[in-house]
Order: C-alpha cells, then structure tokens, then sequence
C-alpha cells in the first residue's frame, strides 16, 4: 500500500459525466444549488468563463486591476468535490448512497471544522488492507485546480479530521487516527486521489492527544506535531488514484 511519498496505483475507474454529477450533487452535495451537471461542464468537462468587459478611463497605475472573467464560485466547487466523492464511494468504496451521510456536529462551533461525510466504506473491495478499522469512516472531499493545490488540500483535511477526532474522543476512541480525503483535480490532467488515514500506532496516539489542554492545542498536536504525524505516515496515509 503505497503512502504519502509512494506509489499512487490505480484502484478503479468512475465516469465523470455532467449529467451523472448533476444527479449526484442532488443526493451528495450539500449546498443546494441547481443545474449543477451545468456548472460541472462549464466548470471541468468543457471549462468556459465568461469574459468581462474592460471599462474605459480604469487607473492604469493602480494597486488593483480589472477581473477579466468570472471566478468559479467556491460553493460549486465544493459541491462538485462533494459530488466526486460520492460517486467513488458509492462506485468503489460502499454498497451505494445508503452507506453515506451528510455531518455536522451536534452541537456546532464556529471554529471547529467537520468533515463532509460518514461513510460505511470498505476497503476490502479495491484490495486494500486497513487495520482495526471502525464501521464509519468520516471523510472529507476536496477539489482543486492544480496537482500542487489538491496535494495542500489533502495536507489541509487533516483539520476536519483531528475535528472529528477530537469530537469522538470519548465516545469512540477506537476510531481517532482514522479518516480518508477524495480529492479532485479538475483541471487537465484531472484525476482523483483518494487518501487513506490510519494511526501507526493507535494507543501512542490516543495518548498524546488526550494531553491536549484544548480543541486548537488538540489539532496543532495533529498537525505539527512529528511524532503524531509519523504515526499517520507510517501506517500510512496511503493514497489510491482513481480516474
């Protein structure tokens, strides 16, 4: 099983077509926005942004400068993530959509992040082997441009993660260490990675994080800390193409 560094094999194939993730992000999207096998071809499948008209007399010597097209909208991307997601788990990971949920902590922080997802997944099915493993995994999805920004994507979940972390600590701490990010490159080269996080050493981890005096100090410890975050690698966070 390849990790972070390693090698990255091919585990499947999904179709990404505008009219499938149009009906996906009816079910795994979670902002509510419609026409989204639309945004997905103006977005990936025949990328297009509408140019802006430059207006006459604009400084030309100015700390700002002209848009010269629009912008893709974060709450699409997001939701075409959330979409991507969806179809790899319900294609390669589940038994289908009645194995996922939409998340948000019961009792909601501003500062607390979440991931998108809890999913019953089974790793088993693209032959990869994970250890004591709890039933739901969380997941959180990502989509970026460029191969670069999905890589500082994946490094980003491990917020949401230590979030859930956190948050299930004393409820279900045989599941801290545990966690897998589905990020989408959807520019050309596209391609979906899809990361797998389990604890190289489960007690270790439980214990370190269990000194954490506070909910940042509980993810700075995840997130800076090395010997933390070697028992993630080390086990490893793994990392699976799927195009």
């Amino acid at each position: 099983m390849g990790g972070i560094r390693g090698a990255a094999p091919r585990v499947g194939a999904v179709v990404l077509e505008p009219p499938r993730v149009g009906q996906a992000s009816a079910f795994f999207g979670s902002y509510q926005i419609f026409q989204m096998g639309r945004h997905f071809e103006a977005y990936v499948a025949r990328p297009w942004q509408q140019q802006l008209p430059q207006i006459p007399g604009f400084p030309p010597q100015h700390p700002y400068i002209q848009l010269a097209s629009k912008t893709r909208a974060a709450g699409v991307t997001g939701n075409i993530g959330e979409a991507v997601a969806g179809i790899v788990m319900a294609r390669l990971l589940t038994s289908g959509p009645v194995d996922i949920a939409h998340i948000r902590p019961v009792q909601p922080f501003r500062a607390r992040k979440s991931p998108d997802f809890m999913a019953r997944l089974d790793f088993a099915r693209v032959s990869v082997t994970v250890g004591s493993a709890p039933t739901w995994w969380p997941v959180e999805s990502k989509a970026r441009s460029t191969a670069n920004a999905v890589d500082q994507a994946i490094r980003e979940s491990i917020r949401q993660h230590a979030a859930y972390w956190y948050t299930i600590q004393n409820a279900a701490p045989g599941a801290l260490g545990y966690g897998c990010t589905v990020a989408f490159q959807y520019q050309v080269p596209q391609r979906i990675d899809v990361v797998v996080f389990q604890p190289g050493d489960p007690a270790r981890l439980a214990t370190k994080l269990s000194s954490a005096k506070s909910y940042r100090d509980y993810v700075k410890e995840v997130l800076e800390d090395g010997d933390t975050l070697e028992s993630l690698d080390n086990c490893g966070r793994s990392r699976r193409r799927a195009y």
